[in-house]
């Protein structure tokens, strides 16, 4: 939006509600002056206008509208959408027999908007699902690979 922010009021509301009512923290000169969007939070701060949250938590997801003042009168604004995630966990893969003879290998881990990804002998099969089926005639080392945006 613009580079220096010496001369701005700063803004970020997170819209909840959509009404002067959502929560809203102000800063001046690089310093929050006051803030009920972060009150019980000594992890964010303002340095040169940019707002940094030293730990992000799920409740910090969520849209919100940055609005910056200038002295003269001038303002501007944009919206922003914020979306946190958790890191994957570690990775669990098993398989299960059925009397048929077909195998189910499932992996599984902790973490947000997770990929899986499935290899047999090192040779890609399939990509997205969390289990694969495999039948009696399959023969060697399977492995899954999870990842997301974190």
């Amino acid at each position: 939006m613009v580079e220096d922010t010496s001369e701005y009021d700063l803004k970020i509301q997170k819209r909840i509600n959509n009404t002067v009512d959502d929560p809203v923290c102000r800063a001046k000169y690089g310093r929050i002056r006051d803030c009920d969007l972060y009150k019980t939070r000594p992890d964010v701060t303002v340095i040169n206008g940019t707002v940094i949250i030293k730990r992000v938590i799920r409740a910090d997801s969520g849209n919100y509208t940055l609005r910056l003042s200038h002295s003269n009168g001038t303002e501007t604004s944009t919206d922003l959408q914020v979306i946190v995630e958790a890191p994957i966990g570690s990775v669990e893969v098993s398989i299960i027999c059925s009397s048929s003879g077909v195998m189910r290998a499932s992996c599984s881990s902790e973490g947000d908007q997770l990929l899986y990804s499935w290899t047999l002998n090192g040779d890609p099969l399939m990509d997205g699902d969390s289990s694969i089926d495999l039948d009696e005639k399959t023969v060697g080392s399977i492995s899954c690979s999870v990842k997301n945006h974190v």
